[in-house]
Order: C-alpha cells, then sequence, then structure tokens
C-alpha cells in the first residue's frame, strides 16, 4: 500500500516499508490516581481525543529516502502555522501534524536521516538511510 503525506493536493511519496514503531505503544485511555484527605484512593480515567504518536523509521538496509524529499518534509515541518497534513499509512487516512518534541530546545526534531554514502556536497537525489519521521495524529 502506498504511503504518503499531503498538503492540499501536493503529496510526498514515502517508502513503503517504513515501520511504525509506537503503534501498540499508546492508548487513548489515562488514569490519574490520588488520595483524599480521608486517604481514600480516588482514580480519574478519561479518554484522550487526540495524540496519537505516529513515529516512523527506516535503517540503513530498508526505507530509503532521497534527499530533496527529507529537505520537503523538514520544510513543512518548520511551517510556523502548523498546518495539518493527511499521512496515508496501511491503507488509512490519517490527519496529522509534525511532533516537534516537548521542549523548546529539544533536538529531537520530526524529520532526521543520515545520508547513506556522505559526500561533502550532497545532491537532491543522495539517498539518506536511518530516516524516522516523527508526526502526531489530531
Amino acid at each position: 500500500m502506498a504511503t504518503s503525506l499531503s498538503l492540499a493536493a501536493v503529496a510526498i511519496e514515502l517508502p513503503d516499508d517504513l515501520i511504525w514503531v509506537d503503534e501498540l505503544a499508546w492508548s487513548p485511555i489515562r488514569q490519574k490516581k490520588g488520595y483524599s484527605i480521608e486517604g481514600a484512593l480516588i482514580v480519574d480515567r478519561f479518554v484522550l481525543q487526540a495524540g496519537r504518536p505516529i513515529t516512523l523509521i527506516g535503517n540503513e538496509r530498508r526505507s530509503w529516502v532521497a534527499r530533496g524529499k527529507l529537505l520537503a518534509l523538514q520544510a513543512w515541518a518548520s511551517l510556523p502555522t502548523d498546518p495539518v497534513f493527511t499521512l496515508r499509512l496501511h491503507g488509512i487516512d490519517r490527519q496529522v501534524i509534525f511532533d516537534l518534541g516537548e521542549a523548546a530546545n529539544t533536538t529531537e526534531g520530526a524529520v532526521r536521516g543520515e545520508p547513506v554514502f556522505p559526500f561533502a556536497d550532497p545532491e537532491d537525489e543522495d539517498a539518506y538511510c536511518s530516516v524516522e519521521l516523527r508526526f502526531m495524529e489530531i
């Protein structure tokens, strides 16, 4: 199945063999525990309405991406308006934003990759591996 990220009428095709590493690590159910002044346990359980992480990764053996696509994804992640994208993954369209991390000074980033063969002057067609794309479903 085709994997892509689109904004309006512009789509960027992504490798189909990117792995969704946190697909089963998230639950929309949360609970808070505390104690009353008398010592009784108080449990508040609720359902999250959004925020599911979608982290797609590749490695040096699969999911190579052209540098030009990573630069385009990085430009989208850097838009100041935080637009909503459509991520087509496993045949399902999901509404997502880039997950830039929690802290203002984070170095995590939403788009990462390493060149397969490092060059001093890389070109847009050069392959990058160890790709990591971080989204949040809204």
